[in-house]
């Protein structure tokens, strides 16, 4: 529920079968549920200005530089958006954002509340850049996000401060509105994680996942890693890791990880050390 108002001019040419609208769209106060779900939305204001073209002979429509103003970014959302009406085939909805807050992200999108795991957190801004292509029964999504100048922390296990880059970006197919796959990549530091997403049912949270890291220097790492912050770490390591089952309880998934050690180093504080570690590791069931 919310209060809604629209302004909008229309400008058509006799001679044309364009039809131009030049608009702005506000709603105040947004709640919202969902059917057969917990929980409601934070309430919130959205403002959206637009520009856009109809071909009514060809149902081809045309958005352009529209901006989306939310809670959740503090500036606008840029969106460009081409498709025909008629046949319901997307040509590209490509969507920006230079501050994007994931933290709050949750408050206003209920879904993503449920997608993101139980322990992790953000904080800060985040660039995103989204593009959308197809049918519904074929969706082809490219997806970059920027969270170099986001705080990311996984429970005690993980965390990674402002200003440290990391890169997430992923050429993914959503199927029939209902099942994702595709490839997807990770950059953080001298590491570079290499994912294929072999399929996950978004209804269900079946599905399965492998990364494959590079080989990468692990100089310092222990500084993301709190339980390692005792200890300084140098050599260099490798990962494969497969991960099965339902993602939607991730203490369920049946993972399975291969670590390639290469002249691993770690030194305590008191002086204890291991050195020249080298060689391979398997953890699963």
């Amino acid at each position: 529920q919310g209060n809604v108002s629209l302004s909008v001019q229309v400008v058509k040419d006799k001679d044309s079968a364009s039809v131009g609208f030049d608009g702005a769209l506000a709603v105040n106060d947004l709640i919202y549920e969902r059917p057969g779900k917990s929980g409601v939305s934070t309430s919130a204001d959205y403002r959206f200005r637009f520009k856009f073209d109809l071909d009514l002979d060809t149902g081809l429509f045309t958005l352009s530089n529209a901006a989306l103003e939310t809670p959740f970014s503090s500036t606008p959302f840029g969106i460009d958006a081409k498709f025909n009406v008629y046949k319901w085939n997307i040509d590209e909805v490509l969507v920006k954002s230079k501050s994007l807050m994931l933290e709050v992200l949750p408050q206003y999108f209920l879904p993503f509340q449920e997608a993101l795991p139980i322990n992790l957190g953000f904080s800060g801004e985040s660039q995103l850049d989204f593009l959308l292509k197809g049918t519904p029964e074929l969706f082809l999504i490219n997806l970059q996000i920027d969270l170099t100048q986001t705080t990311l922390a996984y429970s005690k296990y993980f965390s990674k401060p402002i200003g440290v880059p990391l890169f997430l970006r992923g050429d993914l197919k959503l199927v029939a509105g209902r099942v994702l796959r595709g490839d997807f990549s990770l950059e953080f530091e001298q590491a570079s994680f290499k994912g294929s997403l072999v399929g996950l049912d978004l209804a269900s949270g079946e599905g399965e996942m492998t990364i494959l890291t590079n080989k990468f220097n692990v100089d310092q790492w222990q500084n993301y890693f709190p339980p390692l912050r005792e200890v300084d770490l140098t050599g260099a390591a490798k990962v494969l890791t497969n991960a099965k089952g339902n993602f939607n309880r991730p203490e369920r998934l049946r993972v399975m990880h291969n670590v390639t050690l290469d002249q691993l180093q770690i030194k305590a504080k008191n002086g204890a050390q291991i050195r020249n570690l080298s060689g391979s590791i398997d953890v699963g069931p």
